[in-house]
């Protein structure tokens, strides 16, 4: 099974501070047992690069009844217990000041992606490949918040020259 997603088209339509809603057009392209074909989607997509959250819901989706979704990233203080005996939540700042700058910062990502498939495509097997290509489509969401994780750190690397 192969898969392709392309970006179509992809536009802000309002930015409001450290929020912006944008429309994006996708298709992905299949390839199952010889069959080829494309899906698809225009999705509007809610963030909020303060609170570094976001969901998604279909304007269409072709062949889909639902499909939203939501993702939030928050610090993940690795050396917290260890360096500065604290198990409740601590700021940024916080963690620094105890751990002596030496705290290791990771990321907790948590998604959740909503999907039914209309009802001629709702039977197995069809709704296994559905399924399939659903799973697929959601790594490519997580590759994409990964490298948008990436170029905004750079972001704020270049800031604090």
């Amino acid at each position: 099974m192969g898969l392709l997603l392309e970006i179509i088209e992809s536009g802000l339509l309002k930015k409001d501070g450290p929020r912006q809603i944008t429309e994006a057009e996708k298709v992905l392209r299949w390839k199952i047992l010889g069959y080829n074909g494309a899906i698809p989607i225009h999705v509007i997509i809610d963030e909020n690069h303060q609170q570094v959250t976001a969901t998604y819901k279909k304007v269409k989706v072709k062949y889909m009844k639902v499909f939203e979704g939501s993702w939030k990233m928050e610090p993940l203080y690795v050396d917290q217990e260890r360096l500065c005996k604290s198990r409740s939540r601590i700021s940024e700042e916080e963690y620094k000041k105890c751990s002596g700058s030496k705290g290791r910062i990771g990321s907790k990502v948590t998604m959740e992606h909503i999907f039914q498939p209309s009802s001629l495509l709702n039977v197995p097997p069809v709704s296994w490949f559905i399924r399939g290509i659903s799973v697929k489509v959601t790594k490519a969401l997580l590759q994409d918040l990964r490298e948008y994780v990436i170029r905004m750190n750079k972001m704020k690397g270049a800031g604090e020259k």
